[in-house]
C-alpha cells in the first residue's frame, strides 16, 4: 500500500507556495520595466527629434546669419525631410523653443520619465549660454546652444 501512495507523489503545498513566491518577486521587478518601456521609447523619440531640431536651427543659422524669433520657429519646416517640423510623440504639441540672450536658443521637452541629467549644454557655450530653470516635477530636457 505503501508503494502505492509513494508511486502517485505530486507537488506539496511547500514546494507549490515556493515557486509562486519566486515567480511573485520575479514580477515585482519586472513589470515596473515593461510598463514603462513605452514611455522611455517616447522620450528617446524627443531627445532625438530636439537633436534634429537643433541641427535645423544651426542651418538656418548658417543660411540666413541668425536664428528664428520664437514666432517664426515654423519657418525651420523647410529644413526638414517632409517640411514639417518634429513635435511630441504623445500629445503632437511642439516642442519648446525660445532664443536665450548671448546668441544662444534653448530647446524643450516634457520628458515621462524622470531620469538624471536632463540637460545637454554645448561645452563652448556654457560660460555664455545658461538654460531656464526647470522644476523637478516637469521633468524638463533642455538644449542650450548658440552660433555667435
Amino acid at each position: 500500500m505503501k508503494l502505492l501512495l509513494r508511486a502517485r507523489r505530486g507537488f506539496t503545498l511547500i514546494e507549490l507556495l515556493i515557486v509562486i513566491v519566486i515567480i511573485g518577486i520575479l514580477s515585482v521587478g519586472l513589470i515596473p520595466k515593461v510598463l514603462d518601456a513605452p514611455k522611455r521609447a517616447r522620450d528617446t523619440t524627443r531627445k532625438a527629434d530636439i537633436g534634429n531640431i537643433k541641427v535645423a536651427l544651426e542651418s538656418y543659422y548658417a543660411d540666413k546669419n541668425s536664428y528664428p524669433d520664437t514666432s517664426k520657429f515654423s519657418d525651420l519646416k523647410d529644413y526638414f525631410q517632409g517640411k514639417t517640423t518634429p513635435v511630441d510623440p504623445a500629445d503632437k504639441s511642439a516642442y519648446g523653443y525660445i532664443l536665450v540672450p548671448a546668441g544662444c536658443y534653448a530647446l524643450s521637452a516634457k520628458l515621462e520619465v524622470k531620469v538624471g541629467n536632463n540637460s545637454d549644454t554645448d561645452a563652448s557655450k556654457a560660460t555664455t549660454c545658461t538654460a531656464p530653470k526647470a522644476t523637478k516635477a516637469d521633468h524638463e530636457f533642455f538644449v542650450v546652444v548658440g552660433g555667435n
